[in-house]
């Protein structure tokens, strides 16, 4: 249910009578012509003549009938070529954007796959680093401590032999040479290392492995030939059923502006009607002479003409014997006005 777009009430100058507005429409199969008041007389006086009925009614309601008319049939146009469209091969084709959106869906599977692994592979490393150093609380720990204290020793000892008072370094370092044991304490060191690394643990990457996962992703997704041609009904109706919930939608949401425009509209009419009459409590309105002209034709006291159709029924199967009955009322009515 799509709300159509409202025509702006307008009438055109007839080209034979020019103060007068067409306003009729004479729909006979023959004639389908626009008349104006002084031209509708003269119309029917003619199909008096030929012994044929006169169709007449109203230019709006003629005009409202055939742009409903369009504006449907544009619709179902605009439906075929979106059908077309989602069937065809170019790059804006539905189908098309489907299969690429087949293939970010895999693309998201697999790096969210990924991540979970290689997160999964971390948090295994970590826990793993934690253990080992926990396995090993202290034997590093002295003998840095042992490393560093001989360190600082033959770097004080470094810095007095460069001093202009080097004699007493040379002493101490006379002294002190066989004070350090080199060899026992790389012993200690390898020993040490050699218990650590022997619980430690490396990653292993499997590259043959591998192939196996890069087998597997090609039997993950496979590119095969199909015949969509079978589907086609369902999928055309699947395609006519959103476009209807989209037009609901935006039928719905324009009922809701136009709801919200004539509350405003209301309200700032209300304040301009109690300005006026707090200004002027008698004020004399005119109606427009366009109206006073296609009224005439409508109102007229002895003969109430009333001519006004909603031309849609005609072309609704049984009504449309209806819409020809009243077409010869209005006929008659004409005839007994206009003689």
């Amino acid at each position: 249910m799509q709300q159509q777009p409202q025509l702006a009430p307008t009438y055109e100058k007839c080209p034979t009578h020019s103060i007068n507005d067409i306003v009729l429409f004479c729909l006979h199969d023959e004639c389908r012509e626009p008349l104006c008041k002084e031209c509708c007389k003269i119309h029917i006086q003619w199909h008096n003549q030929q012994g044929t009925p006169a169709y007449i009614d109203t230019v709006d309601s003629v005009r409202e009938m055939l742009f409903n008319d369009v504006h449907n049939l544009k619709i179902k146009f605009e439906e075929e070529r979106e059908i077309l469209h989602h069937f065809s091969d170019g790059e804006h084709s539905q189908l098309i954007k489907s299969i690429h959106g087949k293939i970010e869906q895999v693309k998201k599977n697999l790096h969210q796959l990924i991540n979970d692994y290689c997160d999964q592979l971390e948090k295994e490393v970590q826990k793993r680093i934690h253990q080992h150093k926990a396995a090993h609380p202290g034997e590093k720990k002295e003998l840095h401590h042992k490393l560093n204290t001989v360190i600082n020793s033959l770097d004080q000892q470094e810095k007095g032999l460069q001093s202009q008072k080097y004699i007493k370094s040379c002493l101490i370092v006379l002294s002190e040479e066989k004070d350090h044991d080199l060899e026992g304490l790389s012993l200690d060191i390898d020993n040490a290392l050699k218990h650590y690394l022997q619980n430690m643990f490396d990653i292993c990457i499997h590259n043959d492995k591998f192939d196996k996962i890069n087998d597997v992703l090609r039997e993950y997704v496979e590119i095969h030939q199909v015949n969509l041609g079978e589907e086609l009904e369902n999928y055309t109706q699947q395609i006519r059923e959103n476009k209807k919930i989209q037009g609901i939608q935006q039928y719905q949401n324009q009922q809701q502006q136009q709801q919200q425009q004539q509350q405003y509209q209301n309200q700032q009419q209300f304040k301009q009607n109690i300005k006026k009459q707090e200004l002027n409590p008698i004020i004399s309105q005119t109606v427009p002479q366009n109206k006073q002209n296609y009224q005439s034709i409508y109102d007229i006291p002895h003969n109430q003409l009333n001519i006004h159709s909603s031309l849609q029924q005609s072309r609704l199967g049984s009504n449309s014997k209806n819409y020809e009955n009243r077409l010869q009322q209005n006929n008659e009515k004409l005839k007994q006005f206009y003689g």
